[in-house]
């Protein structure tokens, strides 16, 4: 919880509903300020979604992020 108090770019996560009240109350339609919101929001969820896979590819075995190819017998690696 400690990290979502530093200053960074988690304090972006407010764009999130921000950009859902313009998208869906009629009195705050506005197409520019929907597209600079909903902008800050996709930065904000793709840092959580890079965090997430960071910790996630922590926690697995290696031999979990590869696929094994029957043909041949060769093993190849998944792009990561």
């Amino acid at each position: 919880m400690k990290t979502m108090l530093k200053p960074g770019i988690n304090w972006f996560i407010i764009f999130i509903p921000i950009s859902v009240l313009i998208n869906y109350v009629p009195a705050l339609k506005n197409d520019i300020a929907l597209f600079i919101c909903s902008c800050l929001a996709m930065l904000v969820l793709s840092s959580l979604i890079s965090t997430a896979t960071e910790h996630l590819a922590a926690r697995l075995p290696w031999e979990m992020g590869r696929a094994r190819a029957r043909s041949g017998g060769k093993r190849r690696l998944v792009a990561r």
